[in-house]
C-alpha cells in the first residue's frame, strides 16, 4: 500500500512538472480579446513580459508591465484580474458598467485598484481600502475593509 502512495504521488508531481509550462510571448501572439483590452485601456503603459502558461488543467496568459501592473487573461483571451501598483488605478471603462455604477454612486471619489472575474462574480478591490464582491448578476454579495 505504501508503495501504491508513493507512485501515485511520484505521478502527481511528475505531470505537475510537465504541465506546468511557461513560454514567453509577445502582444501580438495572444488572443485577439487580450490584445484588444490591453490596447484600449492600457496603450500607455510598457509592456515587461508576457507569458503563456500551459498548466495540468488549462492554460492562461499573464502580463507584466514595468510600473508593477499585472494582468490574467483566459486562454480565449478573457481577462480574469488586472491588479494595479504604485498609485496606479484600473481605468473606468476596463471595470464592467455595472460594477463602475455602483462604486461612482457609493463611494463618490473612489477608484478601483484591482479587480478578479471568475464563475462566482467579480472581486473589487477600491482606493478607500474597501473590497467589495459582486455576483455575476452585478449584485453585491460581500463588502469587506482592508485594515
Amino acid at each position: 500500500m505504501k508503495k501504491i502512495l508513493v507512485l501515485i504521488a511520484a505521478l502527481v508531481v511528475g505531470f505537475q512538472a510537465k504541465a506546468d509550462n511557461n513560454i514567453p510571448v509577445t502582444l501580438e501572439q495572444m488572443p485577439a480579446p487580450a490584445q484588444e483590452f490591453i490596447k484600449t485601456h492600457f496603450a500607455t503603459k510598457t509592456l515587461t513580459f508576457a507569458v503563456h502558461e500551459k498548466e495540468f488543467f488549462g492554460e492562461e496568459y499573464e502580463v507584466l508591465f514595468t510600473d508593477g501592473t499585472t494582468m490574467e487573461f483566459d486562454s480565449k483571451g478573457n481577462w480574469k484580474s488586472v491588479k494595479c501598483k504604485r498609485g496606479d488605478v484600473v481605468p473606468w471603462p476596463a471595470v464592467p458598467a455595472q460594477i463602475a455604477q455602483f462604486i461612482n454612486k457609493t463611494y463618490p471619489d473612489v477608484q478601483v485598484y484591482e479587480i478578479d472575474k471568475d464563475n462566482r462574480g467579480y472581486e473589487v478591490k477600491l482606493t478607500n481600502r474597501i473590497e467589495l464582491e459582486f455576483n455575476p448578476d452585478f449584485q453585491v454579495v460581500d463588502m469587506d475593509y482592508d485594515d
